[in-house]
């Protein structure tokens, strides 16, 4: 009776195990990856950028290449591609979308190259890694309408998508996963957080961090969550003001310098152009001031300034409107949203301003269909020296000078 109460105990246990496996497959396979150190590790050193060469260097070793191990190293040195995606439009503005491998030339450096790999964005089978990077400050209106947007974004993704989800004060909120329940779990628990204020009337700081880390985090998501060669996208959401701290800005040399952070915006662009298969939308919660006029800029900072003092008495709002805080104001704002700009457009990607909380669900739309507009080509790298050279790229497409390609024009190996 022993052995058989044994025997029925082993088999109970084994059917356990098995349910436990068979549980754990059916989940998305985001559970088997391995466990990721804690976001935000690489920023610990002084030089981000250097960091990222020094940490991810991998060196072709031909001894290496024999062994039969199936390593991350050794596929990336095996299979090592250039991969962009790229927006063609006509003269018009309008996404031509009739285009096959043969119609583009691509050269690198300016020597032609051969392209292997091609195919539209809403056509190839390949998943893509799609980062939502949330600006958590006192944009809470804002926030909250982004949140409603991304959730509609969601569930608009294929089921070989998959997201993640990070906030600007450098952290995960949420790994890489393609199950829409998690994520609408995710989305629904961050938009609870901005009503957890004791009392409605008070401004969104007592709800949100006041610092912020905005490019940080982009560096972060860059070189922590981002390391494969599938193609990437970013929705940087972010007002840029981050920027006013950085150690290459001019407040960091004023009479009384603020926090000054330990990156400068040089370690920003650099880090970007090291990312050769990523694209990074920005969406600017903020008024627009670049290319308007100083008036209209003037007028816009007003407007900005009473959004900022709509809590305080009447009577001491208008002590705040003078000329020295608007034009700081917009000073601030133009620094900020040239870098944002310049993030997006190295990378490939443009950047959208979300001057209403109610615009949050058409910008992220048009983000969508640019993405599926896109074509993705990939070529060989035959030059795999990990110097962090900047290799300068050309796309084109033969026949039509009149088309505009949207697309990264340059990438490097660090």
């Amino acid at each position: 009776m022993r052995i058989g109460s044994t025997n029925r105990l082993i088999f109970v246990a084994l059917s356990a195990v098995i349910w436990i496996s068979n549980a754990s497959l059916a989940q998305d396979s985001v559970a088997n990856r391995p466990k990721r150190r804690t976001f935000g590790f690489s920023l610990r050193d002084l030089n981000p950028a250097k960091e990222k060469g020094k940490s991810k260097t991998h060196k072709h070793d031909p001894a290496k290449s024999a062994l039969p191990e199936t390593s991350d190293d050794v596929v990336k040195v095996e299979t090592l591609l250039a991969v962009f995606d790229l927006l063609v439009t006509d003269s018009y503005g309008k996404p031509v979308e009739t285009l096959n491998k043969s119609d583009f030339t691509v050269s690198e450096d300016g020597i032609q190259q051969t392209v292997t790999q091609f195919t539209k964005g809403d056509e190839t089978q390949d998943g893509r890694s799609i980062v939502l990077v949330l600006e958590w400050s006192n944009t809470a209106h804002y926030v909250e309408k982004s949140l409603e947007a991304a959730q509609t974004f969601i569930e608009k993704l294929r089921p070989q998508d998959y997201v993640a989800v990070v906030t600007t004060d450098i952290k995960l909120v949420c790994d890489f996963t393609n199950n829409k329940e998690k994520l609408r779990s995710v989305l629904h628990t961050l938009k609870n957080r901005l009503s957890r204020g004791p009392e409605p009337s008070l401004p969104a700081e007592s709800v949100l961090p006041k610092e912020q880390f905005e490019f940080e985090t982009l560096i972060a998501v860059l070189q922590e969550l981002l390391d494969s060669p599938e193609r990437h996208i970013i929705i940087f959401q972010a007002d840029g003001g981050e920027v006013l701290y950085l150690r290459d800005q001019a407040l960091a040399n004023s009479p009384v310098p603020p926090p000054v952070r330990k990156i400068s915006l040089a370690n920003v662009l650099s880090v970007v152009t090291g990312s050769r298969s990523t694209t990074i939308y920005s969406v600017i919660p903020d008024y627009q001031y670049l290319g308007l006029s100083p008036e209209e800029q003037m007028n816009r900072a007003r407007e900005s300034l009473k959004d900022q003092v709509r809590y305080l008495p009447e009577s001491q709002q208008h002590l705040f409107f003078n000329p020295s805080r608007l034009r700081n104001i917009i000073d601030s704002a133009v620094l900020a949203q040239t870098s944002l700009m310049s993030v997006s457009q190295l990378s490939g990607g443009w950047s959208a301003y979300l001057e209403r909380p109610d615009r949050a669900e058409y910008i992220y739309s048009q983000i969508l269909a640019d993405a599926n507009q896109r074509y993705v080509l990939a070529y060989p790298i035959i030059d795999k020296t990990r110097d962090g050279r900047v290799r300068s790229v050309s796309i084109r497409v033969q026949g039509h000078p009149e088309y505009h390609i949207q697309a990264r024009q340059s990438y490097a190996l660090r």
